[in-house]
């Protein structure tokens, strides 16, 4: 597991997830964004593997924000 902090250097700018996953030296990235909009909350995550860049696992939530605990 890496450092919140670690990853944050990456915030905001385009890279390739095979990039990152050999800078921070993992093997999968989970990568994933939260949206808000009125009172619906939207978040969206993937988990891709470092080394490929294949996708393995992706889902999103669209829920009201007093269900966020439901997600």
């Amino acid at each position: 597991m890496i450092a919140r902090n670690s990853s944050f250097s990456f915030r905001g700018r385009s890279v390739d997830v095979r990039e990152v996953g050999r800078a921070l030296g993992v093997g999968y990235v989970v990568e994933g964004s939260v949206r808000r909009a009125g009172n619906r909350l939207r978040i969206t995550a993937q988990l891709v593997e470092a080394a490929t860049g294949a996708h393995l696992w992706a889902e999103r939530y669209d829920r009201a924000v007093e269900d966020i605990f439901d997600i």
